[in-house]
């Protein structure tokens, strides 16, 4: 069996088959880098590096630059109960194609430093920790995936209403790309991370193995230091995924859609719900912005992962964010902005994020900020699942035509195939199409009507789902404000915990109106059944009642929304 890979500009190409392999080597100013392919349960040797990791498990040793230390091309030698599974607040994602790729995130403290015997013993830091997943199929054979660039850690000023200030700074974010699983196929994985010490490695030779079925590693420069064990205790939460269909197979999928969650009681009661319901039939979770609602507070992002942690949620399906106002958390003195969002997830990303800086008191204002200079990244972005092409934008930066953002997303929507894709779906947070009184006069939506309803029309995406209006609403199918058979269907889902309260605008509801509530809490799920024909679902999960100036929650109001969708496309 032949393994072709082919590795970024930085490294080299190399071909393997069962009995031979055949290495085409480059030079870098790092010096000759290797790599070898094998199954990371039968060799003694890992390859613990920051690096990425191509399909079938090959590793792709690089070199890695810091304040501290250089560092060369490395072997770290060690056993399996030499790694340190201090690791929290996993969540998963997936590049463009849901169906062969993983994103695994999750975050380390920092415990990282040695004493240095040149400076007589001194405290000194090193690099940080590599993190990485054993995952496979079988979870007692897993293969060893390292993430391909640096973790991040970022500092914010936090800045009390009193006057006091302080610093927080975040835990590393760990983010392990795996490419080349099957479709449809349920992954084992458990994340770890791999601690560095100050040593320098010589570069390692692998040679040819001509007389065995598998390829082995037959001669390896020894030196390396093991890897320390942090903890004898803790072994590591063994998790489990599903890949999505593949690209073009008339096979069901179902999204969950969320909106404006925060760390609150509807929030939890919501999540206890989906959890208990919904968790295993599900193929994917969309939350449409604001999400841990910290505006500035670092801290109450590590919560809202702590509350995520406990539902096992996030660990088990991937999760696709649309960013909202309140994760901008921009900062006049600093300049930051988007610092926790773009650290501690990593979406399907088109290239790496360009961000710049809030310069003005509009760029901090909740309702009126519009135009940030945040591209690409987690910005915006697409994705397949199945028979769905999901689109994800970010009504915050700049869409008018010219921009970046409109530039590519009129270059995606006319490039899908609708044979394999046959529905098209758009995530964003502010939302178009508005029954109720608060946000109607933003910048962000007026644009969105003018510039972006057009697209949608024209290219006949058949559902964009927003939050951002802490209420519910459906529209019936409907284009430039009048019911249009080939127009998109636009839901609103802004109650996943923080409010349901937003007042109509109107007492008698617009006629492109199909459902609008404002008590609810709760969720929407899409199953896509075929290339025409998908069933929309609200999941109601509480309520607000008012009784002599009082809130009560989980008032029996019961809001039922079902409604069997037909793809507009073929109309």
């Amino acid at each position: 069996m032949m393994t072709n890979v082919k590795s970024s500009s930085s490294t080299r190409y190399i071909t393997r088959t069962s009995n031979r392999s055949t290495k085409h080597e480059r030079r870098t100013s790092s010096g000759l880098l290797s790599l070898t392919r094998a199954r990371f349960f039968t060799l003694p040797v890992l390859l613990s590096v920051l690096m990425s990791t191509s399909p079938g498990g090959l590793k792709l040793v690089s070199s890695y630059d810091t304040s501290y230390h250089r560092w060369e091309t490395k072997s770290i030698q060690g056993r399996r109960e030499d790694y340190c599974t201090t690791s929290r607040h996993v969540h998963l994602s997936t590049l463009k194609d849901s169906s062969t790729s993983v994103v695994i995130s999750f975050s380390s403290q920092p415990c990282d430093a040695i004493l240095n015997p040149k400076v007589g013993n001194a405290l000194e830091k090193m690099p940080p920790s590599i993190g990485a997943v054993l995952i496979g199929t079988d979870p007692s054979t897993p293969r060893l995936v390292v993430e391909p660039e640096p973790p991040q850690r970022y500092n914010a000023t936090i800045r009390h209403k009193d006057g006091r200030e302080y610093d927080y700074w975040s835990e590393y974010q760990h983010h392990v790309t795996v490419q080349g699983l099957e479709p449809g196929t349920t992954y084992y994985y458990k994340c770890i991370v791999l601690r560095q010490k100050d040593l320098v490695f010589e570069t390692i030779y692998y040679e040819d193995s001509s007389d065995g079925d598998d390829d082995e590693i037959v001669d390896v420069k020894e030196e390396a230091k093991y890897l320390r064990k942090l903890s004898d205790e803790e072994k590591g939460e063994v998790f489990s995924f599903r890949t999505s269909p593949a690209q073009g197979t008339e096979q069901d999928t179902k999204v969950v859609i969320l909106g404006d969650l925060g760390v609150f009681d509807h929030t939890k009661e919501m999540l206890s719900t989906l959890s208990s319901r919904h968790l295993e039939d599900i193929t994917s979770i969309v939350l449409v912005g604001d999400i841990s609602y910290a505006n500035g507070f670092h801290r109450i992002w590590d919560s809202w992962f702590d509350m995520m942690d406990s539902t096992k949620i996030l660990q088990k399906k991937p999760m696709y964010i649309s960013p909202g106002n309140h994760d901008v958390e921009g900062d006049l003195e600093t300049g930051a902005m988007y610092q926790a969002y773009e650290a501690r997830f990593r979406m399907p990303r088109i290239q790496k994020a360009i961000i710049g800086r809030v310069t003005k008191p509009q760029d901090i204002d909740l309702n009126r900020m519009y135009g940030l200079p945040y591209d690409y990244g987690n910005s915006y972005y697409s994705y397949t699942s199945g028979m769905v092409h999901n689109i994800v934008l970010n009504s915050f930066a700049n869409f008018e035509p010219g921009s970046n953002q409109y530039t590519w997303l009129a270059r995606e929507l006319a490039s899908v195939n609708r044979r394999l894709f046959p529905w098209l779906m758009v995530s964003v947070h502010c939302p178009i199409y508005n029954t109720f009184s608060k946000h109607r006069h933003d910048p962000q939506p007026i644009a969105m009507k003018k510039y972006l309803e057009p697209l949608f029309v024209q290219y006949r995406v058949n559902f964009v789902v927003s939050g951002h209006i802490h209420a519910y609403f459906r529209s019936k199918n409907v284009a430039y404000d009048k019911p249009t058979p080939t127009g998109p269907i636009h839901i609103v889902l802004g109650n996943g915990g923080r409010e349901a309260n937003a007042p109509f605008y109107n007492e008698v509801a617009e006629d492109w109106v199909a459902v609008r509530d404002n008590t609810t809490y709760g969720y929407g799920t899409i199953k896509f059944l075929n290339r025409t024909t998908a069933l929309y679902e609200w999941i109601q999960t509480g309520s607000n009642y008012l009784d002599g100036g009082t809130k009560s929650r989980n008032e029996a109001y019961n809001l039922t929304d079902i409604v069997s969708v037909q793809n507009q496309y073929y109309l």
